[in-house]
């Protein structure tokens, strides 16, 4: 199938391109930043990599691609909790979907993949034991509200027979993360990573802090499935997760079976230099619809993070990710 991947070159968006190349897709990558070298000489030399702001609809009108097949909208602004500009989170995350949408369906596009987030649950405290795709959300948040509002821009798009579907994506961790000015901050994952891999000291606020951790190229594997399963989607929305929590201790466990030098600890909470906040409600998301297609993604921890520190091994990729050529030893 012919996939047009927007956001392309972010942390989700290139794994995304390496998922869809891999299964033998053909990829037209667009973003609004150049690839780095080390990406476009890890995928098909087939990829088309083109330069697209998503939300300039001059720019949309003069974007031709001939007979797509899919579109995955992963393009995104992700600031923090006290968003400095929210006019511009607004204009990425919702308009940007919006021009996105606009141009599938002028395009006859067969399936649509609007990438959202589990920022969508946050403010949501409930007995519920896990975060169903079906609760009530108004998220407190700049981000969540962008989210939230571009998921009912799929929704008026199906009613306008464009086979479209939001995904839920958690905490996620594993290859091309870097800084690209595009995130406020970093994972906790990456941070504690980076310690370990240049041998800095770390202080963690928490050891019993947890969170719903999905590996990248996993979570990539799964919109994979959702946008080529033949079948049109049961829900318009799913969440995309391991369905379960993964401790800080449990983290340093795993980084500590990897890197047997690393300088990782705990501290109090005024003292740590890395402070982990829980998902929303303290609650894992529920994974029973991307199950229903399906789908499961493992939810072994450690394995996954073993493949990361594999993908570090990779000079290149470590000095993309870290901005230093220095190995674990």
């Amino acid at each position: 199938m012919r996939v047009l991947i927007t956001g392309a070159t972010g942390f989700l968006g290139a794994n995304l391109v390496c998922a869809f190349t891999q299964d033998g897709h053909n990829v037209i990558a667009a973003d609004i930043s150049p690839p780095p070298d080390v990406l476009k000489e890890s995928v098909d030399e087939s990829v088309q990599w083109n330069t697209l702001d998503v939300t300039c609809e001059s720019q949309w009108e003069k974007f031709n691609c001939d007979d797509i097949d899919i579109v995955v909208s992963a393009a995104a602004s992700t600031p923090g909790d006290d968003d400095p500009h929210p006019p511009s989170t607004l204009q990425i995350n919702t308009l940007g979907c919006l021009h996105t949408l606009h141009w599938a369906h002028r395009n006859k596009v067969e399936r649509f993949i609007y990438v959202s987030s589990s920022g969508v649950y946050r403010g949501f405290y409930g007995a519920e034991g896990v975060l169903r795709e079906d609760l009530p959300v108004d998220p407190p948040t700049s981000y969540g509200k962008s989210k939230v509002a571009a998921e009912k821009y799929v929704d008026l798009y199906r009613r306008r027979n464009l086979d479209g579907l939001s995904v839920r994506l958690p905490s996620l961790f594993g290859p091309w993360e870097r800084p690209t000015g595009v995130r406020s901050n970093m994972s906790a994952i990456y941070e504690m990573m980076k310690a370990a891999v240049t041998g800095c000291k770390l202080s963690i606020s928490s050891e019993s802090a947890s969170r719903d951790w999905t590996y990248a190229p996993d979570a990539a594997g799964a919109i994979l499935h959702l946008a080529t399963d033949k079948s049109p989607p049961i829900e318009r929305v799913v969440n995309i997760s391991t369905g379960s929590f993964v401790s800080a201790e449990e983290i340093i466990r795993s980084i500590k079976t990897v890197f047997s030098n690393n300088q990782l600890t705990f501290s109090d909470a005024q003292d740590a230099d890395l402070h982990i906040t829980p998902t929303s409600g303290e609650l894992p998301m529920g994974v029973s619809r991307l199950q229903k297609t399906g789908h499961k993604i493992d939810d072994d921890f450690s394995d996954s993070l073993q493949e990361y520190a594999r993908w570090l091994e990779n000079e290149k990729h470590r000095k993309l990710a870290f901005g230093t050529d220095i190995s674990e030893e």
